[in-house]
């Protein structure tokens, strides 16, 4: 896998010519960035529990952040899934 997924989706699209292989880069940064940001969460957990007052209240800012970024992948996750399976269907539909 690549460092940077991302550069597969830039390196593989010419003239929006879209195929399986794009879709494939694009899941795979959006579950790394998915990834990330819950192993971030984690990190934030363990800070809650040794750290004073105040570094907890943005450790809480943090994990709001974290959270929102999570949820709007999710939801790119979703948007992605429905253009490849009307990617697929229309590459079906075509002669």
């Amino acid at each position: 896998m690549l460092i940077f997924p991302c550069w597969g989706i830039f390196n593989t699209i010419k003239n929006e010519n879209l195929n399986e292989v794009q879709f494939k880069y694009l899941m795979n940064w959006l579950k790394q960035i998915k990834e990330t940001t819950e192993l971030n969460i984690r990190g934030l957990e363990a800070i809650k529990a040794t750290a004073d007052a105040r570094s907890k209240v943005f450790a809480l800012k943090l994990r709001d952040i974290f959270d929102n970024l999570k949820s709007r992948v999710d939801q790119e996750t979703q948007t992605v899934t429905k253009l490849q399976e009307s990617l697929i269907k229309n590459k079906t539909a075509t002669p």
